[in-house]
């Protein structure tokens, strides 16, 4: 079982090293980046300072924070309405609007549903020294998110992003199925994203399973831009605590930080080659330092 302890007011600087360890960087970036899936395990304690439970609530208290422009229910791909979970509050410019509600959130996560919170690299302390490792290495922007699920249920149906996507996992374990197919040079731009897709199309332009992976604390899970990953629900968990709750109580639940590297790129052509970042060749040479 990883540490459940209170690390809420403890955080340490984290590298871009660290994360992809045992790789090297100059491995990473000449036989992965941008070209294949791959699976890190990891020490249960190698995020333990980064983000956890308790760090999670801290979050989550704050609750003038968050909407639906930061805050996500989504349950068998579909993002659940606003108006499911929510109630009359005031926003933080003393704006009425519907908020969050804490208890039917809960009841939401118990029938299955995933929790995502949006934007948190400025947030939280170890998340903000993640997305800086991951900004210096890579040249891109890095936006870190936060996933929380409870059950073995689908949140979200197989699907691919615009971005690299590094998946860190903090509670639990979760399977992750990735497939063969790869979008070409996708984008988040209409007519190259995923929304622009039927799920029929998504359906058949996965590709046979390409790996199955069993995500538990510590490990990482790195996508290149354009991948089809799904994950397919919790496994196992156990740890204390509730969401805006400090009693004791044991769930099946999951919980992870994915940052997603977002590289610049213009649009203005059909060819894919018009779409597509340059090479690693700088972020590179990013990585001499030892410290890096």
């Amino acid at each position: 079982m990883a540490d459940t302890g209170d690390h809420s007011g403890a955080s340490a600087d984290i590298t871009f090293r660290q994360i992809i360890s045992p790789f090297s960087p100059e491995e990473f970036f000449g036989t992965i980046w941008d070209q294949r899936a791959v699976h890190i395990p990891g020490a249960a304690e190698k995020f333990v300072h980064a983000f956890s439970w308790e760090e999670l609530n801290r979050l989550l208290n704050m609750s003038k924070l968050w909407s639906d422009r930061s805050m996500s229910i989504v349950i068998d791909g579909q993002i659940v309405d606003l108006a499911e979970y929510g109630r009359a509050g005031q926003t933080r410019e003393g704006n009425q609007a519907i908020m969050p509600d804490p208890e039917q959130i809960k009841l939401l996560l118990r029938r299955g549903a995933t929790m995502v919170l949006d934007l948190i690299e400025t947030l939280s302390p170890g998340v903000a020294t993640i997305s800086a490792a991951l900004q210096t290495a890579t040249g891109g922007v890095a936006v870190c998110n936060v996933y929380c699920s409870w059950r073995a249920h689908q949140g979200f149906t197989a699907h691919c992003d615009s971005t690299d996507v590094f998946a860190m996992h903090i509670e639990g374990s979760k399977i992750w199925r990735v497939y063969q197919g790869r979008a070409d040079n996708a984008v988040d731009i209409a007519g190259y994203d995923y929304a622009s897709f039927t799920p029929e199309h998504h359906a058949s332009a996965k590709g046979e399973l390409l790996e199955e992976v069993e995500m538990k604390p510590g490990d990482v899970l790195y996508l290149p831009k354009g991948a089809v990953p799904r994950g397919a629900g919790v496994q196992r968990c156990q740890f204390a605590s509730e969401l805006w709750d400090r009693t004791a109580h044991r769930h099946r639940c999951d919980l992870a930080a994915a940052a997603v590297v977002a590289r610049g790129v213009a649009v203005t052509e059909e060819s894919s080659s018009f779409r597509s970042a340059p090479g690693p060749s700088r972020a590179l040479a990013r990585h001499r330092g030892p410290n890096t």
